[in-house]
């Protein structure tokens, strides 16, 4: 298992995006959420990408990744 936690320490919404699934996550100025990997190659670990508004976890081959908030299992934003 990995876990990487995500903070947005900034003054707006940032976008979280986990792939290769395509989900998308919203998450508060200042807020905090934690994205765990399990299965699969661990040792390939996570890759993460930022951008101007938000970053992109990438998990990877054969991994099941999760995101929580306070220990709660978040669904991922519905995608228009």
């Amino acid at each position: 298992m990995q876990k990487i936690n995500c903070i947005n320490g900034g003054g707006t919404v940032m976008l979280l995006i986990i792939e290769p699934w395509a989900e998308e996550y919203l998450v508060e100025p200042g807020k905090s959420v934690d994205v765990v990997g399990q299965g699969g190659n661990v040792d390939s670990g996570f890759e993460v990408e930022y951008f101007d508004k938000g970053m992109i976890i990438y998990g990877w081959e054969g991994s099941v990744v999760s995101v929580f908030s306070n220990g709660e299992v978040v669904v991922p934003n519905d995608q228009v």
